[in-house]
């Protein structure tokens, strides 16, 4: 939550509380634990106040007997990266199930669904209680400037839409700086830390520098002046 939360302490540690249960829920449902005990409710649900029921719902959103979550965290990447995204379906319900998952990447701001720049579609079942980690990988897209688009995905189960994920993803053309000539030089007026760096010129002036030079100011330098 960053500097945030500092200003609210009591607020961001229900914010952080949450977060960690949402992150553990699935995290239990990945090792096979179907149901917890219903304790959740009575400490942070419906009998509490209402600072405390977003626990109580956390718990029944990600306990949807069939449902998909996506794992991935990092949104920032520079054009060409391999993008890496792994879904987890789960099936808790009580029949088997014919999946169909439905991803493709758009501009960010274009809602126009047929606009879309990279599309897949994966197809697999699931046995009631099954489960399976779904990987996809893509590249980001080829960008002059800084660009954010959306994954989005849809879940289908025996043909009725189930659950649906959409995260931001932005894109940054990656710079690589040319290879320059350069000196490297020592500004050490105590003459205590040159030793140190017998690859560098000393210099007694910055007026010595060129433009195309690296710079190293010995640490002592504040105490010389």
């Amino acid at each position: 939550f960053g500097d945030d939360a500092f200003l609210d302490r009591a607020a961001y540690h229900h914010k952080a509380k949450l977060q960690a249960w949402i992150d553990q829920s699935i995290a239990y449902r990945r090792m096979g634990v179907s149901a917890i005990c219903p304790w959740t409710c009575f400490g942070h649900g419906v009998v509490v106040e209402e600072v405390e029921k977003p626990f109580y719902e956390a718990q029944k959103d990600f306990y949807r007997p069939i449902a998909a979550f996506l794992r991935n965290k990092d949104t920032r990447f520079f054009s060409g990266d391999t993008i890496e995204r792994t879904f987890d379906i789960f099936n808790d319900s009580v029949n088997d199930c014919d999946f169909e998952m439905t991803w493709y990447i758009s501009d960010s701001h274009i809602e126009d669904e047929k606009i879309r720049r990279i599309m897949s579609v994966e197809k697999f079942s699931l046995p009631a209680g099954g489960y399976k980690p779904v990987t996809i990988r893509f590249a980001a897209p080829d960008i002059n400037s800084p660009s954010e688009y959306e994954l989005r995905m849809t879940l289908k189960a025996n043909d009725e839409i189930a659950d649906s994920i959409k995260q931001k993803l932005k894109v940054e053309r990656r710079n690589i700086m040319p290879p320059v000539s350069a000196n490297i030089c020592i500004y050490d007026p105590c003459e205590s830390f040159f030793r140190n760096t017998p690859f560098a010129e000393r210099i007694s002036s910055f007026e010595d520098l060129k433009s195309t030079d690296i710079l190293i100011i010995a640490p002592q330098i504040s105490a010389k002046n």
